[in-house]
């Protein structure tokens, strides 16, 4: 037997002989709630016992984030309108002064230091020996470089380094994170030759994210989105529209990088319409009755009440354009 707590009133005013002042809100949300609501227009309207709820979109995939290039974009639509993240990087560099020597094999000196992405923020320099015998043009000076520092490991196993007219030396982290510096070697240094470090010129990485490789659910926050809320649940990137009740709709676009945080594309989450009462429903087994208001014709516009939980149901309409109004009434079981 369902028990039914009836809140007294406290209006003040005198009750009629033999009967208790009740709050009329209590007793209807005991017995029957009672709303009006209107149809959004949508394939399905959401209703919820407590308040208007905005429309969200909750990805699948956890942070931090890869598979993801430059130029590469996260759409979403909210209330019908796109919304674009697009990733910008580029790697930073190390660019020697102009005319460095083509031929350097018979150069005694092999030594200089360098320190890219992290290791640069960090100040920790690593020190590289090139052999030069073999280095009698722009191009073998090059590879010669980028093999010597490419086996020092780690992240400088990405590192590229090539000829034009000057040697460039380019980090293989792109995003505002990358940094390629160089020194002198402790002894037998080569950089003042080569036109490197103290005669070369540094370019830091630049963009929207650190990393490019691995962008965070914090980035992408910070980035943001005009009319839509960005935030995490449980590491995984939740979109939610600024707009509550009726008119919140958010859509999944098709985005390049839309799969890469866990996002389907064409999926759509539709704001609820609240009732306006304060607690949710004790089970799913409630009645609901609802009736069009105001409609000159009924015709293609029967109702139907789908998925009841504690929470709320949906309301469809055989026209699914329609912005009918309707009466509802649940009552319990």
């Amino acid at each position: 037997m369902t028990e039914i707590v009836v809140k007294k009133s406290t209006s003040g005013g005198p009750g009629q002989r033999g009967y208790e002042n009740f709050d009329k809100a209590s007793l209807y949300e005991a017995i029957a709630r009672r709303a009006k609501v209107q149809l959004n227009g949508e394939a399905v309207t959401p209703i919820v016992f407590k308040a208007d709820l905005a429309a969200f979109y909750q990805c699948a995939a956890v942070g931090p984030f890869t598979g993801i290039s430059a130029g590469h974009t996260i759409i979403v639509s909210v209330e019908g309108a796109a919304r674009t993240i697009t990733f910008a990087a580029t790697a930073a560099t190390h660019v020697s002064g102009a005319t460095p020597p083509e031929d350097i094999s018979l150069n005694i000196d092999t030594k200089f230091k360098i320190a890219v992405d992290a290791d640069a923020d960090a100040g920790i320099y690593h020190e590289v020996t090139i052999a030069p015998s073999l280095c009698n043009t722009g191009a073998k000076i090059a590879t010669e470089l980028q093999a010597k520092i490419r086996a020092l490991g780690g992240i400088y196993a990405g590192v590229t380094v090539t000829w034009t007219t000057v040697y460039t030396i380019t980090s293989s982290q792109s995003g505002t994170g990358s940094r390629v510096l160089i020194q002198p070697g402790t002894l037998d240094d080569i950089s003042t030759e080569l036109k490197i470090g103290t005669l070369g010129t540094s370019s830091s990485g630049t963009g929207n994210v650190a990393n490019l490789a691995s962008i965070t659910a914090a980035e992408i926050i910070a980035i943001g989105m005009t009319g839509i809320v960005i935030d995490t649940v449980a590491g995984a990137l939740r979109f939610t529209s600024a707009v509550i009740g009726r008119g919140s709709k958010i859509l999944s676009g098709a985005g390049t990088a839309n799969t890469a945080i866990g996002m389907t594309s064409a999926e759509t989450s539709l704001g609820a319409q609240g009732m306006g009462f304060d607690t949710d429903m004790e089970d799913a087994l409630y009645y609901v009755m609802a009736m069009l208001r105001g409609e000159a014709t009924i015709a293609g516009k029967g109702l139907s009440i789908n998925t009841p939980t504690t929470a709320g149901f949906n309301i469809l309409c055989e026209t699914t354009a329609s912005t009918a109004w309707v009466d509802l009434i649940v009552m319990p079981s």
